[in-house]
């Protein structure tokens, strides 16, 4: 019994001692002030590399060993455990979670030119993860991660020739890496180069035509602004955005596309309502009830999002009232659905309205019921004018249209006349006007009608005191949907109004928004790249 107790005691004077040098180790490492980014989706397929592989996590006393060999390896200036090193604090994998740490390793790993870690670091600094956001800089760490072979890079470095933000847009640039990425196998770049192609772009193309063609068959432009499109590239890379240099046709926006849209863009309950129901496919499947859902529940969620400020689900509602799908078909009802999408920039709902107002008879019916004052027909009419569809009015005449519609508590109008007098059209600016206009409309239940007064509210208080309850309420309905939301939100953390200053959470929020069409979100982006762009003559751009 006193063997067996003298035994135990040697064991744990020896662990104590292993742990005790461990963490003596651990602080050697570096010391870096700890980061968190929780949930953070890169790298969430990563494997560890063989023997790492084999250990069993229950292994306790063998995962500290092999960490603090893993340490020591780093320390002695081994790259591929540098490298590991740095994974491992970024998914908080037998270290607590550090994106500076993490950041810290892979750097010094990449400087050692190994491959991986000069594309992962490409990745940290694109995306201010742990180090101050540079772009410049990552598309240079992309470049050489390219010119080695490694497929993602060769992507990566695609992309970034067809934003038009960190270097110039050179689509012939853009195709041929993406295309050397997909024959290699990487499966975002197949998706994209797909999507490239689709738009008429292959190598040595040309790339002014190509960017121009955003017109739809009878020759008008598709949309009156430049256009955005969410590319699935790989969530875990960084989420380019892609410029939609080749808008969609009304014929080739397929239904499907407008629910997946609006899906992945969607809140949680927008997305666990519908499931992945094609409710274009199979309209009996709303009738009767998709996945123990009734049709009115279903319309409810979809309703509720649009009002949100969500332009995909806004689109989508057009869509169903235009096809009469799980509601009775409303020409009228949809055309307005597509105009409250457009003032949120979507990119397909242009199309869409196009071919619908040249539908049969369509103008001559909406002319009609704005003759007997019907306040959704005066704000339908006001809205083509404003986008630059109709030009039978002039700016005079819209506006008053919409001032009539106004008069009847009829909500999207007064909304859109405080639209009107926030940016001056058609109207003498007076953003306090606009905002009295919006309160009101939010009294009588216009969620856009608040989130607008919210985000001007907190725009205008850059410099001074930002209300905690209004970033909270824009956070709330970011998550919802509200791309305006979403804008405002990126605002604060650029300037660091209401909340700690966060460049790279600031440019994951206009990047959302911008691949969702918005033009304020590219505009921000433009803002904060040019903040930094250097002098070289590679990252020089011109505005299009």
């Amino acid at each position: 019994m006193k063997n067996s107790d003298q035994k135990f005691q040697h064991r744990r004077r020896g662990l104590l001692f292993f742990l005790a040098l461990f963490l003596l180790l651990l602080r050697a490492s570096g010391s870096i002030e700890a980061q968190e980014h929780p949930n953070s989706p890169v790298f969430k397929d990563y494997k560890p590399p063989s023997p790492t592989a084999l250990i069993k996590p229950s292994d306790l006393d063998y995962e500290l060993w092999e960490n603090f060999m893993l340490i020591r390896s780093a320390n002695s200036g081994d790259a591929a455990s540098q490298h590991e090193l740095g994974l491992r604090y970024f998914l908080g994998k037998g270290f607590p979670r550090d994106t500076v740490r993490a950041a810290y390793w892979i750097h010094k790993s990449a400087e050692q030119k190994f491959l991986i870690a000069e594309y992962n670091y490409g990745v940290f600094l694109n995306n201010g993860w742990g180090v101050k956001w540079n772009p410049f800089e990552a598309f240079s760490y992309f470049d050489t991660a390219s010119q080695r072979g490694l497929a993602e890079a060769e992507f990566m470095y695609g992309i970034f020739f067809t934003d038009n933000l960190a270097v110039p847009r050179n689509l012939d640039t853009a195709y041929h890496w993406v295309k050397k990425s997909s024959i290699a196998g990487y499966e975002p770049a197949k998706e994209v180069l797909a999507q490239l192609e689709k738009r008429g772009i292959h190598e040595n193309s040309d790339s002014t035509s190509a960017n121009n063609l955003a017109a739809d068959s009878s020759g008008t432009a598709a949309t009156p602004s430049k256009q955005l499109t969410q590319q699935k590239a790989a969530p875990q890379v960084l989420e380019p955005v892609l410029l939609d240099f080749n808008s969609d046709t009304a014929s080739h926006v397929d239904d499907l596309t407008l629910l997946k849209e609006a899906l992945r863009e969607g809140s949680p309950e927008f997305r666990n309502a519908l499931g992945m129901v094609n409710i274009f496919e199979d309209s009996s499947q709303i009738a009767n009830g998709a996945k123990g859902h009734t049709d009115s529940s279903i319309l409810a969620v979809v309703r509720r999002a649009a009002d949100e400020g969500s332009p995909e689900a806004q689109t989508v509602l057009g869509r169903m009232y235009e096809r009469g799908i799980g509601v009775r078909k409303n020409s009228l009802h949809a055309a307005m659905e597509y105009i409250n999408a457009i003032r949120l920039d979507s990119r397909r709902a242009p199309a869409l309205l196009w071919r619908l107002i040249h539908t049969k008879n369509f103008m001559d019916a909406v002319t009609a019921k704005t003759v007997k004052n019907d306040p959704e027909a005066e704000y339908v009419l006001a809205g083509l004018t404003a986008i630059g569809f109709d030009y039978d009015l002039n700016g005079t005449q819209a506006f008053q249209l919409l001032q009539a519609a106004a008069a009847q508590n009829f909500l999207p109008a007064i909304v859109e006349t405080g639209n009107c007098y926030f940016s001056g059209r058609w109207v003498t600016q007076d953003k306090k006007k606009a905002m009295d206009i919006w309160n009101f409309a939010a009294s009588l239940g216009s969620e856009e009608a608040r989130i607008r007064y919210a985000a001007s509210s907190v725009v205008a208080s850059v410099g001074s005191d930002v209300d905690s309850l209004s970033i909270a309420f824009l956070d709330s309905a970011s998550q919802k949907g509200s791309v305006l939301a979403e804008v405002a939100l990126a605002y604060c953390y650029e300037t660091g109004s209401g909340v700690a200053k966060d460049t790279g959470e600031a440019v994951r929020l206009y990047r959302s928004a911008a691949q969702r069409g918005n033009q304020s979100a590219y505009r921000g982006l433009q803002r904060m790249y040019d903040a930094i762009r250097p002098k070289g003559k590679e990252f020089q751009v011109v505005e299009e």
